[in-house]
């Protein structure tokens, strides 16, 4: 893989409005391919079916939490190199604390500008960039607008 247009990301988040906004702002970084789930359990059924580069994942979510995911997603289907990066209204120190306990690679607090979760992703996908194949060099050369 060469670049973002060729990696996958999957956006959880059970508000189709915050989906959207998420969805748009990857379509303007440059990812190819966008999956989303509107929560947990149809995020972990996705991830059993298709592989992907990077999770963005909202925390409170029904039936299935974002935190709940995070654990399946490490202890189940064994993904401990998969970037998962929480995107959440709860910005409380104990929640981000708790996440990054539960071996979340990162935290962001809605609203999100494209510039920090470009920044984010960037970071996470440095940090896996064997996995997917994407040099730091690569990563640091997208050049979109930012807000």
């Amino acid at each position: 893989m060469n670049s973002l247009n060729q990696a996958s990301v999957l956006v959880v988040d059970d508000t189709p409005s915050a989906r959207e906004v998420l969805k748009d702002m990857l379509t303007e970084i440059g990812f190819g391919t966008i999956l989303e789930a509107a929560d947990g359990r149809e995020a972990s059924a996705l991830l059993q079916r298709e592989s992907v580069d990077i999770v963005l994942c909202d925390q409170v979510m029904p039936d299935m939490s974002g935190k709940d995911l995070l654990v399946h997603i490490r202890n189940v289907l064994q993904r401990s190199e998969l970037p998962v990066i929480f995107v959440s209204a709860v910005g409380a120190v104990n929640a981000v604390e708790e996440a990054m306990e539960l071996q979340a690679t990162d935290y962001l607090v809605k609203p999100v500008s494209l510039r920090k979760l470009r920044r984010k992703i960037d970071d996470a996908l440095l940090s896996s960039s064997e996995r997917i194949e994407i040099s730091p060099e690569q990563v640091g050369q997208i050049d979109h607008p930012s807000s």
